[in-house]
């Protein structure tokens, strides 16, 4: 049966392993091992539990293109942002403020990636300006 490994002080997953005798061989001190398996991009451990890692955002997003129509929501700080690209490395601008705000007057799809601060979870979404 498959094992999670993970951090008792902030929940952070650091490996899954195939079973407990593998992961006993492989943990750090003060690490603990829970049944079942449990991807690190979508879940974290809070009083021994397993949670999902919470979302930045709910979407789908759509907006007038008149450069006034706006969204925006709370990111955390730190969070790197990506717009219009597609590799996770090439990392546009760091959000420090806490908040995204996104607002244009050329209609399209624009495509912005999320990169936050554990425990949240990276996003990718679309925002849809109509003309």
């Amino acid at each position: 049966m498959p094992v999670t490994v993970y951090n008792p002080i902030d929940g952070e997953i650091r490996a899954v392993f195939s079973d407990a005798d593998t992961a006993m061989l492989n943990m750090h001190p003060m690490e603990i091992c829970a049944e079942g398996e449990y991807p690190s991009d979508k879940y974290f451990f809070v009083h021994l539990e397993p949670q999902e890692r919470p979302l930045l955002y709910e979407g789908p997003f759509e907006i007038q293109a008149d450069g006034v129509d706006k969204i925006s929501f709370f990111v955390p700080p730190g969070t790197d942002m990506a717009f219009q690209r597609r590799e996770p490395d090439q990392v546009y601008d760091t959000l420090d403020d806490g908040l995204f705000e996104f607002s244009t007057a050329k209609p399209g799809t624009y495509r912005v990636s999320f990169y936050p601060p554990f425990p949240y979870q990276e996003q990718h979404m679309e925002i849809i300006a109509h003309g």
